[in-house]
């Protein structure tokens, strides 16, 4: 394959994620959140604190381990879409 075509390939697939990217985080709108729910939120963490004490320090750790598990995710989907694009241009 000619290198120019390589270069055009590789250019147009860069030019296609940006687009991409750019459309979910301008173009898609999402509806606004119903927090009603919560407002018993503080009541039911209390009692909880209450009868077992570390249940909330549970719950934070349970909330970061999940953010940093969300973190290592996306970070291999977008070392995987780094690779397939170096692999155009092979």
């Amino acid at each position: 394959m000619a290198d120019w075509l390589k270069i055009a390939i590789k250019t147009g697939l860069i030019i296609v994620i940006m687009v991409a990217l750019w459309l979910c985080f301008t173009q898609i709108q999402l509806p606004p959140a119903d927090f009603s729910i919560l407002s018993s939120t503080g009541t039911i963490l209390a009692v909880i604190n209450f009868y077992c004490p570390v249940f909330l320090v549970v719950l934070a750790m349970a909330f970061g381990l999940f953010g940093i598990e969300l973190a290592l995710l996306s970070f291999r989907l977008v070392m995987m879409a780094v690779r397939w694009l170096m692999k155009v241009n092979e």
